[in-house]
């Protein structure tokens, strides 16, 4: 009889727990990033991401994706994030100008040839210096950080071999910071977006274009880049936040999860994804044998790198003549080398 009692008592307690589960509150918040629903970090990290914190949460917190340009503009992501009008996002640490200026230091030619390095170190630089990232101190709490797949030369017509090759060549880049890598590498930039790569490669107004292997297959760039020059030129870093309003209004066990879930680990493991991704597009590229993959020499790379030197001191002296000290803006940059150099030993590619 005293067992029957306590079995019942076992199902009553069961029964009311589930009806608190049940009863509580629901919280549905959007998250964006730069990365359309099939890219692989999207379906490979993002949405089993999202996952498991709900399920950590016993469904009580619910996060759903959109793609760029639904829920708002993909240039106003940041203000979006930091105003509510968007809950959680992600994009490139210059991806808006005059924002996040410390960001282009994280860009710098030949530092680190591993996105899952550059993701941590990047997520250690954030959060060591946070004075430096005044977008992050009120408005953004910062959840993760991330680094884009590795750049490289890709020409339509003319393979490059070595630096010389370049010159003359009119080479298409997304953004400031690779347009100025194009030219100290001898060659002439052209400022093109992503969607007119094609059209401008296609017609011959471009020769080539500076750019991560992710994005050639699905805008079809594959069809008319004959070569590959694998340089490894530079990396973008990417931040990953929520509104700190809307992170704050959550119940504390939810914000654990949410905390305990991201950080510096989830940096790394989307970085991963990014480097993941190149090596199935580049296995993809040999497989279709329809363009040439260059390799270049250790000592040729070099070459590259004396030549791209010159941007991290300018770069330096332009963000001290933007009102952050000089010492500073070195400290910070010698300290990401470092903690890129310390993170490649644990590596698994190394």
């Amino acid at each position: 009889m005293k067992k029957i009692f306590l079995l019942f008592c076992a199902l009553a307690f069961l029964c009311l727990s589930g009806a608190a589960v049940a009863g509580a509150a629901q919280y549905d918040l959007n998250f964006t990033t730069t990365y359309f629903d099939r890219h692989p970090t999207v379906v490979k990290v993002f949405r089993p991401w999202m996952q498991e914190v709900n399920d950590k949460t016993q469904g009580r917190l619910k996060i759903t994706y959109f793609t760029p340009n639904t829920i708002c503009p993909e240039a106003e992501v940041l203000d979006s994030v930091a105003t509510g009008g968007v809950d959680m996002a992600g994009s490139t640490v210059t991806r808006n100008a005059g924002r996040i200026l410390v960001g282009e230091l994280g860009q710098m030619p030949l530092i680190s040839r591993h996105p899952r390095s550059t993701a941590m170190a990047w997520y250690d630089v954030m959060t060591k210096y946070p004075q430096h990232f005044p977008e992050f101190q009120k408005d953004i709490t910062l959840l993760c950080t991330w680094a884009s797949a590795l750049t490289e030369i890709n020409t339509t017509k003319k393979p490059v071999r070595k630096l010389e090759d370049l010159k003359g060549l009119k080479i298409i880049g997304w953004n400031p910071v690779s347009l100025d890598i194009i030219r100290h590498l001898g060659a002439i930039p052209m400022m093109q977006s992503n969607a007119d790569t094609y059209l401008a490669l296609e017609r011959g107004m471009a020769d080539g274009v500076l750019c991560p292997l992710a994005p050639l297959r699905s805008q079809k760039l594959t069809d008319i880049l004959r070569y590959h020059t694998m340089c490894d030129l530079h990396i973008t870093p990417f931040w990953g936040g929520i509104n700190t309003k809307t992170f704050q209004a959550l119940p504390p066990d939810i914000r654990k999860v949410l905390v305990e879930s991201t950080g510096l680990e989830f940096s790394g493991i989307v970085g991963q994804s990014l480097e993941d991704a190149t090596d199935e597009d580049l296995e993809w590229i040999r497989k279709e044998g329809k363009a040439e993959i260059i390799t270049l020499s250790d000592a040729e790379l070099a070459r590259w790198g004396k030549a791209t030197e010159p941007m991290v001191e300018a770069t330096i002296k332009k963000l001290s003549a933007s009102g952050f000290k000089e010492a500073d803006m070195r400290e910070l940059f010698d300290y990401y080398t470092k903690r890129i150099a310390f993170y490649n030993q644990s590596h698994p590619g190394k």
